[in-house]
């Protein structure tokens, strides 16, 4: 891991993106908010050392490319190798589920909340699957809300994502714990991942049923307000950005531009019995 951080407020990118300031980053990566000159908005800037062993960005940008235009996907502006660093550019997102999670009055989600949000997640792993990938790194932070649109669930962080390759393999897990105190549904979710042959293909169809029958059974609806939602409705200085701060900072941005020269104006673990099948 980097012992600093590869840029700072100000750099930019292709004199096309301005780099406003760290977000953060995890493992070997970066990441950085900039604002993109052209389409005048702020975007996301994910960076590596060049010298380091591992380079996952590389694998990231294989994989958006490949599952582009999908939904729970974020768009992939641009990617490159600089003399430093690989970086790619992409949408700017909100908060982690995780760190919402952990936001909420009783650091939990409400039972609403869980079951349209796994709804959410299973289409998004079922995405990646459809190009013959596995995620390999499915938990709550390596999702993220929409900053345009809170509602949409992203998958982030392709980095460690691979072809299946461990054929004949089984993988199992003790989930009694996990599920405890939940619908049934998590259960017979588990069941089905459980009861899969090695040849079989998991049956996101059932998988899906199993999520929007348990819903409407329950008496919620998939356009009730997320928990997150609930919160920024009642607090003013939630810590979500919404679109008329996004704007503040986008007039201010643009007045600092003015007095810089232009020129130097330059970014849920049920895929482990998924790859039990065949391609």
């Amino acid at each position: 891991m980097p012992d600093s951080d590869l840029l700072k407020k100000g750099d930019s990118i292709k004199s096309k993106w301005r780099i406003t300031h760290k977000i953060g980053g995890g493992g070997f990566e970066q990441i950085y908010q900039a604002c993109d000159k052209l389409r005048q908005e702020f975007v996301a800037v994910k960076v590596e050392s060049n010298f380091q062993p591992r380079q996952g960005i590389r694998m990231e940008v294989t994989v958006l490319r490949r599952i582009q235009n999908r939904q729970h996907i974020c768009e992939l502006f641009f990617d490159g190798v600089s003399t430093l660093y690989n970086y790619m550019i992409m949408t700017l997102l909100g908060l982690s589920l995780s760190e919402i999670r952990r936001n909420t009055q009783e650091q939990r989600f409400t039972l609403s909340t869980t079951l349209r949000i796994s709804l959410r997640i299973l289409e998004a792993i079922e995405s990646v699957h459809s190009i013959v990938l596995l995620h390999r790194d499915i938990k709550p932070s390596n999702f993220a809300i929409g900053k345009a649109n809170s509602r949409q669930i992203y998958i982030l962080d392709f980095s460690l994502a691979r072809k299946y390759t461990d054929y004949g393999q089984h993988a199992t897990y003790d989930y009694t714990q996990f599920f405890a105190n939940l619908p049934d549904v998590f259960e017979n979710f588990r069941k089905h991942i459980n009861d899969l042959k090695y040849e079989d293909k998991p049956d996101y169809e059932y998988l899906r049923l199993l999520f929007v029958s348990t819903i409407e059974r329950l008496g919620y609806h998939d356009d009730d307000p997320y928990d997150w939602e609930k919160s920024i409705e009642h607090n003013e200085n939630d810590a979500l950005v919404r679109p008329v701060e996004l704007n503040s900072q986008l007039k201010q941005l643009k007045n600092d531009n003015q007095r810089i020269d232009q020129s130097s104006f330059s970014i849920l673990d049920f895929e482990k019995h998924a790859k039990n099948h065949r391609r």
